[in-house]
């Protein structure tokens, strides 16, 4: 898989619909803080916040060959002196190393929004999978919690 067939484009009303469903799915929920069914309601209050914060940008990953098919989201959430992202590859494009490159794309963003921001992201410690593409995106174990680790972006 080659980069230039994917692009990062910012999170629009229309993809939050794909992206609700993809965050209430099973495999997603395995590895997710969050173990909870996310109603639609409280999806459409988040997105109704957030979709247009400073404080926080969405951008959803999508297929340029396959007709722009959404394949993955990314978001930040920016605090005083650092960010936390949340990233996600849609279920059924799983296992095919789409996590570095939705990272790569991701990071470059929020490095064009604020420079010089720490960046952290957190993980469960089952959740091996993207421990490992946090480490290829040059990220590092920062803290251990009992079940999650805290990892920061080295740039």
């Amino acid at each position: 898989m080659k980069n230039k067939n994917i692009v990062l484009k910012k999170t629009t009303a229309n993809d939050t619909s794909f992206i609700y469903k993809w965050i209430n799915n099973p495999v997603v929920k395995k590895y997710s803080f969050n173990k909870k069914k996310i109603s639609k309601e409280k999806n459409k209050l988040f997105w109704k916040k957030n979709l247009n914060s400073k404080k926080h940008l969405s951008y959803t990953m999508f297929f340029k060959e396959k007709k722009y098919k959404a394949c993955g989201f990314f978001s930040a959430n920016f605090y005083q002196e650092y960010c936390l992202i949340n990233y996600l590859i849609a279920p059924k494009f799983r296992k095919m190393g789409l996590s570095k490159f939705l990272l790569k794309l991701g990071l470059k963003k929020i490095n064009d929004y604020k420079k010089d921001i720490k960046i952290f992201a957190k993980v469960k410690k089952n959740n091996i999978r993207s421990i490992i593409s946090l480490h290829s995106a040059k990220f590092v174990i920062y803290q251990e919690k009992k079940n999650y680790i805290k990892m920061i972006f080295k740039k």
